[in-house]
């Protein structure tokens, strides 16, 4: 188990294309917990901090991606007796990669974003986050969650993150976003909010305990 925790990360230069401040590789059962990432570059960084998944180099399964309680600062600034860069943003704050892999007990959990275009993104790439990803209670700048491939995670805070359908059930009182109809395994009585549609067609709700969702009417 890696645990990294309570320190300072910055930057004031440029990174490359695609690349991040901190990248995590094929890490199992690490906590990045109560950290401090920042730019100074005053430009927009593509990434804070990424994990991922590169087939061929591992040598067990990947699991235990805890991202918690962290506070990413794409916009910081210098004190006011040093030369202010202007205010950056990062793209990403939180990048998470799982290749062609199956990842497992991913929790993305009150961090602060801020001058962060987008919160979080998840990509799977034929692979997939099991056990519906744990994305809950960040808060900050920018888009809250994005999603590339991946079927589906379990929201709380995070209204408008958008997961497809899943695999395996969820924690009982689960809350999920996404763009279609529900067709994922969930616990009885999850809650469903379909967004890009009118409000009659907005709230479903898991009657079975498996993949059946029953539309809730819009009363006005």
């Amino acid at each position: 188990m890696v645990n990294i925790s309570r320190n300072r990360f910055s930057t004031f230069r440029r990174l490359p294309v695609g690349e991040a401040l901190l990248t995590f590789t094929n890490a199992s059962t690490l906590s990045f917990r109560d950290n401090d990432v920042a730019s100074y570059a005053g430009v927009r960084l593509p990434i804070a901090v990424k994990f991922e998944v590169k087939a061929g180099v591992r040598k067990r399964p990947v699991s235990g991606w805890q991202v918690v309680g962290n506070r990413f600062r794409g916009n910081a600034t210098l004190p006011p007796d040093f030369d202010l860069p202007g205010i950056g943003t990062f793209t990403t704050g939180i990048s998470m990669s799982a290749g062609e892999e199956a990842v497992s007990e991913v929790r993305v959990v009150d961090n602060t974003l801020a001058g962060c275009a987008r919160q979080v993104r998840l990509q799977a790439d034929g692979g997939d986050f099991l056990r519906a990803a744990f994305v809950t209670g960040n808060i900050g700048d920018g888009i809250p969650l994005v999603l590339v491939g991946v079927e589906a995670v379990v929201v709380g805070g995070n209204l408008f993150s958008v997961p497809g359908p899943s695999v395996g059930a969820a924690p009982a009182g689960a809350r999920y976003c996404g763009p279609g109809k529900p067709t994922f395994v969930a616990p009885v009585g999850s809650l469903y909010s379909r967004t890009g549609v009118g409000p009659e067609q907005r709230l479903w709700i898991n009657v079975d305990g498996a993949n059946l969702w029953k539309h809730i009417p819009f009363a006005p």
